[in-house]
């Protein structure tokens, strides 16, 4: 028997699309992406999302700055929104960026804490909230801008996963619970410097913010498969901070690992409102060990090439600046605080 539509609240609000519906409706820009209310309802006001959060573009200096999209195409930092309507918006501020940038503004370790707390669910949802509003900009973008008829950027994604990410930002409507074996990959470390950077990659759906002190690389639909991957790694990289090309190939390693996670793991939502996986990662799997390796190459060669830092023809097999001791927290992990 196939899952109703949606599944709405008293107000009307969707607390659960089914994924074919929230692509065909949510996804190309025709009803607000987290309640699901038309465009079209007279009484619906409609307002511009940031994709990347306005109290983040003024900390970092970024309204005028540009990001490379996977096309190669640059676009403005504040031009990239999508429709949600005005009920939403102030929701999503209250849930997830009133709490993150009023703790940054209190100290390093204010954030830090406030990260850590509840098993580091909220930068998971945060991180999942702001790839699934990549997803949805870029369904409205074609691949290659230069051909009459290209397919959107967007169609290549695995829509599976951004339905999940989906119903992760939608728990401030729905109030459902996230089981812990639901929870991605996370890292978060301690930076040398202060600087602003984001990464991203759709496939796998993955993250990652620098932005004062703290560096937060997310992997949302892995089932912390990475991270335990790289336990033993990360567990001998303690005491000092990293720099942002450490960072980046944390970044690459951790993706690159959730690339080889076959089959993909499949989320649900039970009828008593909990975000669960269907099947647990199987502990014992084990990506060959050259495979990992050219997959984590071909990454950070992409990531780099993209940034106009490395124009090999070649492309990477092994490359490593992971020396000496680093700081961090994470799944499973002793939690470091920074002192500050």
């Amino acid at each position: 028997m196939e899952d109703p539509p949606y599944i709405r609240n008293l107000d009307g609000e969707a607390i659960y699309i089914r994924g074919d519906v929230f692509v065909e409706q949510c996804a190309n820009g025709s009803a607000c992406f987290l309640c699901a209310k038309s465009r079209s309802d007279a009484e619906s006001e409609f307002d511009r999302e940031h994709v990347i959060p306005q109290w983040l573009l003024r900390v970092a200096g970024l309204h005028r700055s540009t990001m490379t999209m996977p096309n190669a195409q640059k676009i403005n930092y504040s031009r990239l929104t999508i429709p949600c309507c005005k009920r939403c918006n102030r929701r999503l501020a209250r849930e997830f960026e009133d709490p993150i940038s009023k703790s940054r503004q209190k100290s390093l370790l204010h954030l830090a804490k406030l990260f850590a707390n509840n098993d580091y669910e909220l930068p998971h949802k945060w991180s999942a909230f702001i790839l699934l509003k990549l997803a949805i900009h870029d369904f409205r973008w074609k691949r290659d801008v230069s051909k009459q008829g290209s397919p959107m950027l967007g169609s290549f994604y695995d829509w599976n996963e951004i339905h999940h990410l989906s119903c992760l930002a939608r728990t401030a409507i729905s109030r459902f619970q996230i089981d812990p074996d639901a929870v991605g990959s996370i890292l978060i470390t301690e930076q040398e410097d202060s600087e602003f950077d984001l990464m991203t990659n759709m496939d796998p759906l993955s993250l990652m913010i620098r932005l004062d002190g703290l560096c937060l690389i997310s992997v949302p639909c892995d089932g912390t498969y990475a991270a335990k991957l790289h336990r033993d790694l990360i567990r001998r990289l303690a005491g000092r901070r990293l720099s942002g090309f450490e960072q980046m190939e944390l970044f690459c390693r951790y993706t690159s690992a959730a690339s080889l996670l076959k089959p993909r793991l499949v989320f649900e939502t039970t009828a008593d409102g909990i975000i669960r996986l269907c099947d647990r990662v199987p502990f014992e799997f084990r990506p060959d060990k050259a495979e990992l390796k050219r997959a984590y190459g071909r990454l950070l060669d992409y990531h780099l090439k993209m940034r106009g830092l490395y124009d090999g023809i070649d492309g990477l097999q092994e490359i490593t600046v992971l020396k000496g001791e680093h700081t961090f927290f994470g799944n499973e992990l002793r939690p470091f605080m920074p002192t500050s």
